[in-house]
């Protein structure tokens, strides 16, 4: 692979949150994304970089999920040994 197809590779790690005001929640940890108004201490905050997304509405968040995901590769995760370790829905 030539260096210009390397710079063109862009890892992703997608995945879904699930839980009590999750949009707000995400949202809270990730940042503004205006990087002008973001808080420090957040993702977007402390990197001063577009790093991440996260949806804005339920309704945004159910259409993303479509897209990236297929129904079999959505699993519902429990930490069987410490149950209240798990934020609750």
């Amino acid at each position: 692979m030539s260096p210009p197809q390397l710079r063109e590779l862009r890892l992703v790690a997608a995945m879904v949150w699930e839980g009590l005001d999750v949009v707000w929640s995400s949202r809270a940890l990730i940042g503004h994304s205006d990087s002008a108004e973001t808080a420090p201490d957040t993702i977007r905050g402390d990197f001063s970089i577009h790093i991440s997304h996260t949806s804005d509405s339920m309704e945004g968040a159910q259409m993303e999920i479509q897209l990236w995901f297929q129904s079999s590769e959505l699993v519902d995760w429990a930490d069987e040994a410490n149950p209240s370790s798990i934020y609750p829905a």
